[in-house]
């Protein structure tokens, strides 16, 4: 998926996103090999440099860049795991509940980043139960059920309770 330009942001991000025993710099720098390496041979220099220029940006607690991304908070796991995928600028990027777990600056830095991909040009996907969000942040909402989209809609045309009877059923959707 990477190589055709498309990210994906799990909402397991212990299980999918991160690898708990290595470093912070690593997991900052996984998957961003192009931006630090001629070849095969990667420059220390530059990967550290990205990884740093990520804690700034995405503004992670940490005490050192070597130290294991398991001694930081949860919150600023989602940080670093947020700031690696959408770092990398894909056209596409799917995030599943990528909110889960932030502080509310952290929920707002996330969709800053969002409103920059946007600007840019680029396609964010983003599940989440969380309407009011949803609702405040996309140019469209889809109610998915049952396997299969009942309609798709503007934040306008909608509000979070007809959205929630939609899902529901008690609303028929044509």
């Amino acid at each position: 998926m990477r190589r055709r330009g498309v990210g994906f942001l799990s909402d397991d991000r212990i299980l999918d996103g991160l690898v708990r025993e290595a470093s912070i710099e690593d997991n900052l720098t996984i998957g961003s090999e192009q931006l630090f390496s001629r070849g095969l041979l990667l420059d220390p220099e530059k990967r550290r440099r990205l990884a740093e220029r990520l804690v700034e940006e995405y503004r992670i607690v940490l005490k050192s860049l070597r130290d294991p991304v398991e001694t930081l908070s949860g919150g600023n796991m989602q940080r670093a795991y947020i700031g690696r995928v959408l770092g990398r600028w894909d056209k596409l990027l799917i995030a599943l509940h990528p909110t889960v777990g932030l502080d509310p600056r952290g929920v707002k830095l996330f969709f800053e980043k969002i409103f920059e991909r946007k600007r840019r040009g680029l396609t964010t996907i983003i599940f989440s139960p969380n309407i009011k969000e949803l609702l405040a942040v996309c140019d469209r909402v889809s109610v998915y059920a049952g396997g299969r989209i009942l309609g798709t809609y503007r934040p306008s045309e909608v509000t979070v309770e007809k959205l929630g009877m939609m899902l529901s059923g008690l609303i028929q959707v044509a």
